[in-house]
């Protein structure tokens, strides 16, 4: 008997996930890979359950859960219906490409031009036209200016946004992510893209632990301390 990893084990004539028999699995040939599948000779899985519309002999890992075959591609197990398989790539945090289209977590973005995708951070990405969130599309973006900062906020050349959606009363010019969900622009000070009432943007400065302070007071966690 032989503990694989957390999950799987294996005897001399079984394979098991979290203790339930995979009846398809073969014991002398089988291999664990990453993001949850494994394979023997005959057949692919994921989770301890067969892909039935996948070919071990031509699978192939493309990281953060992408795979594909000879014929298919894969999100964390699931065939993507639409993808073209000699073209389609991986390019991390959930996003993918191939020739036509663009995908995050294995959804196809239609409107997205899959040759020129980029992947900014953050769960941003933009082509040369659009700019999307977590393949939402963000109505009111500028590609050309748009850029991820950090801590969930990006901006363009007039625009600032938090996880997608627009902060508002918000300077793109000046404006700095201070860290710990803060930020503040020329005037205003900002927590996890929601104003902060009182703050003094010109002294603000962002502590430690969600603690900050302007010249006049002390805040945690956007909220001033009385």
């Amino acid at each position: 008997f032989q503990i694989l990893d957390g999950h799987y084990t294996r005897d001399a004539w079984k394979v098991y996930y979290r203790g339930r028999v995979i009846p398809e699995a073969s014991a002398g040939t089988f291999k664990l890979l990453e993001d949850g599948y494994s394979r023997d000779a005959w057949k692919v899985f994921h989770n301890g359950r067969v892909i039935p519309e996948a070919s071990a002999g031509t699978f192939k890992l493309l990281g953060d859960g992408y795979s594909r075959d000879a014929w298919k591609v894969f999100y964390f197990g699931k065939e993507i219906a639409e993808a073209n398989v000699s073209s389609f790539e991986s390019l991390g945090q959930g996003y993918a490409k191939d020739r036509w289209n663009s995908y995050y977590k294995g959804q196809k973005n239609g409107q997205q031009g899959g040759t020129t995708v980029k992947i900014l951070g953050g769960g941003y990405a933009k082509d040369n036209w659009e700019v999307f969130y977590k393949n939402e599309k963000l109505q009111e973006a500028t590609a050309s200016s748009f850029d991820y900062i950090a801590d969930g906020y990006a901006k363009d050349r007039w625009e600032v946004y938090y996880r997608g959606l627009k902060v508002e009363d918000a300077t793109s010019s000046s404006f700095t992510v201070l860290g710990g969900g803060y930020a503040k622009d020329s005037w205003e000070v900002f927590y996890h893209g929601q104003k902060v009432k009182d703050a003094t943007a010109s002294s603000f400065e962002y502590l430690e632990k969600g603690y900050a302070k302007d010249r006049w007071n002390k805040y945690y966690r956007g909220e001033k301390i009385e």
